[in-house]
């Protein structure tokens, strides 16, 4: 998967392998109470989120220079 920011300071995930997020930026990644680090142009393994339960999450990206972007509905 990729996750994609945009300049309106809103991103998206997507993509087809749900093991694997890269991102053109550094930084850390919240979905709901879990943070995943990414590294600028690197793929990061995805962990186990939530223990296989389902729903809507908030998540956000904060980049390495501190700007925060909001990502639309994690599922």
């Amino acid at each position: 998967m990729k996750l994609t920011l945009f300049n309106n300071k809103k991103g998206l995930i997507h993509g087809p392998d749900p093991k694997r997020l890269g991102c053109d930026l550094g930084g850390v990644l919240r979905i709901g109470k879990t943070e995943i680090k990414l590294a600028q142009g690197e793929d990061s393994i995805m962990p186990m989120l939530f223990q296989g339960s389902t729903g809507n999450y908030p998540a956000t990206f904060t980049a390495e220079n501190g700007e925060i972007y909001t990502i639309e509905k994690v599922a």
